[in-house]
């Protein structure tokens, strides 16, 4: 993987559909543009663990799951000639993701909506990522095809 951020595409993973299309979309462009990835999970650890010592083992499972998704979503895009990197990071995911792409050629998305207008169009994670965001954002929508081809135009924000 290159050193260089700004040849980077970092992709928000959490093994949901929505992220594997996402995924699939970022593996798409970085064979057409020769880009790396840089595969991103965040988990949270939550103030419940203090209150139960049975929560301190969802929490110990939830980092080491997401270690387990990103070397199998990393092994996945070697296979597909992708030069690739993950980071497994701890905190608020959009703050996380925002930061880890701070640079980036862009960071790839796919936004869970939540409730209302806004939220039907972005979910909390995608609409904090856009608006914060110091490198492109792109957000895959649900209607992507399992080979990365969007059935919808892709979102991108391009400051």
């Amino acid at each position: 993987m290159t050193d260089n951020i700004s040849d980077t595409i970092v992709v928000g993973v959490d093994g949901t559909p929505k992220s594997e299309a996402a995924l699939n979309w970022a593996i798409t462009e970085a064979q057409r543009s020769g880009r790396s990835l840089l595969l991103a999970h965040v988990w949270h650890w939550s103030t419940d663990t203090m209150s139960s010592p049975m929560s301190m083992s969802h929490e110990f499972n939830a980092r080491k799951d997401g270690a387990s998704m990103l070397r199998r979503d990393a092994a996945r895009v070697r296979r597909e000639g992708v030069a690739v990197s993950t980071r497994l990071l701890e905190g608020s995911a959009p703050e996380k993701l925002v930061e880890t792409a701070d640079g980036a050629a862009m960071l790839v998305l796919g936004p869970r909506p939540r409730r209302g207008l806004t939220r039907a169009l972005f979910g909390s994670v995608s609409r904090e990522a856009v608006l914060r965001a110091n490198c492109p954002v792109v957000l895959i929508p649900a209607a992507v095809a399992s080979d990365g081809a969007s059935k919808a135009q892709a979102r991108a924000d391009t400051r």
